[in-house]
């Protein structure tokens, strides 16, 4: 197999470069150890989604699928690699304190609420809520 990243697999230069590898040498490796064959198909079928945060470890994952026989087969409308996009950092708002209001005196009086009571069998457990 041939080098990634000599003059002679310029494909497979362009693949890394397109995704963001180029200078990853462990991307190269798993790119040069594959079959001819089977990096042709990486190079073609390989397209993580716009929200992939990490490409290579999904690069490396989908090669050892196709290296062991499970990648997938191409789709007849397979749509054409989509270039990497810069993924903007997540900023989560601080959390705000929620103020309760005091609790007020109820209106009830405590002989209705021990007719409530009575009426629906509330044990004492509950009339103390």
């Amino acid at each position: 197999t041939g080098s990634v990243g000599s003059s002679a697999d310029a494909a497979g230069s362009e693949f890394l470069r397109q995704w963001g590898l180029a200078d990853n040498q462990t991307a190269k490796d798993v790119l040069n150890r594959l079959q001819p064959d089977m990096r042709t198909r990486v190079m073609q079928e390989f397209t993580p989604g716009p929200d992939t945060y990490d490409v290579l470890r999904k690069f490396c994952g989908f090669a050892n699928s196709v290296a062991r026989g499970r990648g997938s087969g191409p789709s007849p409308a397979a749509p054409p690699p989509r270039p990497p996009m810069a993924t903007a950092p997540v900023v989560v708002p601080p959390r705000q304190s929620v103020v309760v209001p005091p609790r007020q005196k109820s209106s009830v009086s405590q002989g209705s609420l021990d007719e409530f009571a009575d009426r629906w069998g509330l044990d004492e457990g509950s009339r103390a809520l």
